[in-house]
């Protein structure tokens, strides 16, 4: 998540408004990414608070109407995932997992929802951790390096909050039916 202010007499206010992107820095070591604003809120002194999600979550947005790929590695697997939505996008998929797996999807999802988020989805079937680079999905083997550091509560963690957000409303529907053959006598 993004959260930014920006005065109403700045030279982009204008230009700053809901669905617009923005590229800031999310680490000291990530390159600059995409991030697109969902809320903003009224001028408190001449001053305006945006809050903004990464792109890749743009992946809510693109249906997966389903999915088969037999005996495949991730990256191929997730390729015919991203050329199987209806929607035009530019997202593009990466992976240094070279298992060969199959993975079927047989409802419409969502591709972000797909990646990990539904049983037998990505990482239900390859494992692995994703990165996101602006419009690129990669799913890694391992992502990061481990440290050796244990993160625990009271000890390197002092605060925990949950917040609840309704920023993912619902733009579009994708009807779809399953037929299933019935005998003469009324039974499947």
């Amino acid at each position: 998540d993004l959260s930014m202010q920006y005065p109403i007499t700045g030279a982009r206010f204008a230009e700053i408004t809901e669905g617009a992107l923005i590229k800031a820095k999310p680490n000291d070591k990530s390159a600059p990414q995409l991030f697109r604003i969902y809320k903003s809120s009224a001028p408190l002194k001449g001053i305006v608070t945006y809050s903004a999600e990464h792109i890749s979550y743009d992946l809510n947005g693109l249906p997966l109407p389903s999915l088969v790929a037999e005996n495949v590695s991730a990256e191929i697997a997730l390729r015919r995932a991203l050329i199987a939505s209806p929607l035009d996008h530019d997202f593009a998929a990466y992976s240094d997992i070279t298992t060969l797996n199959s993975i079927v999807i047989s409802k419409p999802t969502t591709q972000r929802s797909a990646l990990g988020g539904t049983a037998g989805g990505f990482l239900d079937t390859y494992g692995g951790e994703f990165e996101f680079d602006n419009y690129d999905v990669h799913l890694w083997k391992d992502r990061g390096a481990n440290n050796g550091v244990m993160l625990r509560y009271g000890k390197n963690i002092t605060d925990i909050k949950q917040e609840q957000n309704i920023a993912s409303c619902y733009t579009h529907i994708f009807p779809y039916a399953i037929k299933t053959e019935t005998a003469e006598d009324g039974t499947p």
